[in-house]
């Protein structure tokens, strides 16, 4: 088992891409949504929320 330390604060939601092996999560401490790529190497804030906080998250399985 791994076990990863500083990408996230408040994880409230995962998701994970069975074809891209990326997997997405929602942070209400940061208020943003974030995507890593399968090695978590690298990742990014895809989506920031102003006012409130991402509890949820669901990705389509067609239009990732």
């Amino acid at each position: 088992m791994r076990v990863y330390e500083g990408i996230a604060k408040g994880i409230e939601s995962l998701s994970y891409d069975w074809i891209t092996g990326n997997l997405y999560w929602t942070d209400s401490d940061l208020n943003w949504i974030v995507v890593s790529e399968n090695t978590f190497t690298y990742y990014t804030p895809v989506f920031w929320v102003k006012n409130g906080n991402p509890y949820a998250l669901a990705i389509h399985a067609k239009r990732r």
